[in-house]
């Protein structure tokens, strides 16, 4: 499911209230009919939909809670387990898939160790889906649902909600702007001019990418929620995405590598072909993010200037 931009077109005068309201009325349908997906068991796409719906929900009542008298079932924090689970999903399948297309090129022990890894990773995926799709169904995960449902039908704002959008959401980009630009990620690897990526990262250094990760996400998707016109903004967005691809095939080879240490016997002595593949695929990967690091001089700066007083 192609997942609309829920702001374009909003008139400039529109209030932070109005932009709030009309986001989270297509993010709220999105995630019910994403759910149906997941539920009629249309993985993985079907979780990547789910995963970003949410994922943009929780980004726009991030930048907009601010102005909105929500019921406490509606609040970001009541979707974060939804939004935990469906990753130990995900991680499962990207796992699985990573690593399936090494199985034809081991031979002897080494495909019988990679294909217990396999198996093993399979029947995580499934109890992990069987999880999911419990969790979905459950009363608390509805009432979350109807109730953002229900403030939409009518919606409740506090004093400044009729604020103009850029006057209201620009300083909040402001500071989203400057948490990601002093994110302790943006140094990792530091590499000097014609050096090769390093081999590995340590566990300390995959979990500071991996919440740089969750960083850009979120700042993308607030700056596409709260400055959908704004050409800066559009262009900032454009190249967080690109940076969020690049750590997400990081987090997915992490993932996976662990996965491998867990399950793959003797892992990396006794199944080489794998282990050379993950080096390659690791070196590749970090090569790719560090380029777009040095290439992302707009940290610099904000991605939305102060509004002038109204």
């Amino acid at each position: 499911m192609q997942l609309h931009l829920p702001l374009d077109g909003l008139p400039p005068e529109a209030s932070a209230g109005h932009a709030a309201w009309r986001s989270l009325s297509a993010l709220v349908e999105e995630l019910r009919a994403t759910r149906r997906g997941v539920l009629r068991g249309g993985e993985p796409e079907a979780l990547h939909d789910l995963r970003v719906a949410l994922s943009r929900l929780r980004a726009v009542l991030g930048t907009f809670g601010a102005f909105l008298r929500l019921p406490p079932r509606a609040s970001e924090e009541r979707l974060i387990t939804l939004t935990r689970a469906l990753g130990r999903l995900r991680n499962a399948d990207v796992s699985s898939a990573l690593l399936a297309p090494v199985a034809a090129t081991t031979k002897g022990r080494e495909a019988d160790r990679l294909a217990e890894v396999l198996d093993a990773l399979d029947l995580e995926r499934r109890q992990e889906s069987r999880r999911t799709r419990v969790l979905l169904r459950r009363p608390r995960t509805l009432r979350t649902i109807g109730e953002l449902r229900d403030w939409l039908e009518a919606p409740a704002f506090v004093p400044g909600a009729e604020t103009p959008l850029a006057v209201a959401v620009g300083p909040i980009l402001l500071r989203i702007a400057a948490d990601l630009e002093t994110h302790p990620g943006w140094g990792i690897p530091a590499l000097q001019a014609g050096e090769s990526a390093a081999a590995g990262l340590s566990e300390a250094e995959t979990r500071t990418l991996h919440g740089l990760r969750r960083a850009v996400k979120r700042t993308r998707y607030q700056l596409e929620a709260g400055a959908p016109d704004d050409p800066e903004a559009v262009a900032r967005a454009a190249a967080l995405h690109r940076i969020q691809d690049a750590l997400g095939r990081l987090q997915d080879l992490a993932v996976a590598e662990r996965r491998l240490r867990q399950l793959g016997e003797g892992y990396p002595e006794r199944l080489p072909v794998v282990a050379r593949f993950m080096l390659r695929a690791q070196r590749d990967g970090l090569e790719d993010w560090d380029e777009l690091r040095a290439r992302a001089s707009w940290r610099a700066s904000s991605p939305a200037r102060e509004p002038e007083p109204v």
